[in-house]
């Protein structure tokens, strides 16, 4: 059965199980979804997020297993508009020791605004290199400017381990109170 996103309609995937969900209190700096079930083919996870301070946007990431070495790689593509333009970049990233996946609205931006995206992980318990498929929301910004944002992402975490632990991450900044992630394994 489907469900939110446009990944999940252009699937032809079996039935999602909700695993569980996070909600941030307020004080957080990680979000982390622990001891995660080999009974599944893929994992995905909706998330609604927003960061409590810093200017104009702030980006979260992800790590597996609580790996923090250089054994993740991701490419974006990320589309902006403000206004009456536009303007789109992609990057690559040397390796690091994270999985950028989206940009989140901060208290610069719209006041209760939260960015969202949903994050695919195919075959998460194979022994081969773990990929990861991204989609991330709309960021209205600064009140006194139309802006908006996209980004789709591709990564790896170069590690033949399954998943079994998921961190979400902004560096330092907390997650607002009610910023949640929801993770589901698909059948």
């Amino acid at each position: 059965m489907p469900i939110i996103g446009i990944m999940a309609s252009a699937r032809s995937y079996g039935d999602f199980v909700l695993l569980g969900t996070v909600t941030a209190t307020g004080s957080e700096t990680d979000l982390t979804f622990n001891n995660i079930s080999d009974s599944y083919s893929n994992l995905f996870v909706v998330t609604s997020f927003r960061a409590a301070s810093s200017p104009n946007g702030s980006g979260c990431v992800l790590r597996f297993n609580n790996d923090t070495g250089n054994n993740y790689m991701h490419t974006d593509l990320q589309g902006y508009r403000m206004g009456g333009s536009g303007a789109r970049n992609s990057s690559i990233s040397a390796p690091t020791s994270y999985i950028y996946h989206q940009i989140t609205p901060t208290n610069y931006n719209t006041a209760n605004a939260f960015g969202s995206c949903v994050i695919d992980i195919p075959s998460y318990r194979a022994s081969t290199f773990k990929h990861v498929i991204a989609y991330g929301g709309y960021m209205p910004t600064n009140p006194s400017v139309s802006y908006s944002y996209q980004t789709v992402m591709a990564g790896n975490w170069a590690n033949t381990a399954p998943v079994t632990r998921i961190d979400f991450n902004f560096f330092g900044n907390t997650f607002v109170a009610g910023s949640t992630a929801s993770l589901y394994g698909v059948k």
